[in-house]
């Protein structure tokens, strides 16, 4: 994407999404997904970009759930800001914590990507 190679970019963020979607690799996916966020934010494809936004969120939700609830790992992860601007970004705030909820019973309803 520097050398502004769009339809590269494309292809080659298209490819890693298959191979995370094959692969459960949390801190991969998180990573390939909010790139491809940021890939179709620019190229102004709404859709895809929310939806690529809400698959890094989902994998850095279940990496946090990894963690116990005072675990400061969990809560220096939750607030790293690549983190943060995945989460942060979100249609709302209470979507992350009902994804908590929903995924740890409740446990973890603080926790929340810092504004």
């Amino acid at each position: 994407m520097a050398e502004q190679d769009w339809m590269g970019a494309r292809e080659y963020l298209q490819q890693a999404v298959v191979i995370v979607e094959k692969f459960e690799v949390l801190v991969a996916a998180w990573q390939v997904h909010a790139t491809a966020w940021q890939f179709y934010r620019h190229t102004k494809e709404d859709k895809p970009a929310e939806a690529s936004r809400g698959r890094a969120e989902a994998c850095i939700l279940k990496i946090a759930n990894s963690f116990a609830r005072d675990e400061p790992l969990r809560a220096s992860f939750l607030s790293a800001p690549p983190i943060a601007r995945v989460l942060g970004a979100s249609a709302t705030r209470e979507r992350s914590l009902e994804i908590l909820e929903t995924e740890d019973g409740g446990r973890n309803r603080e926790v929340a990507a810092p504004p």
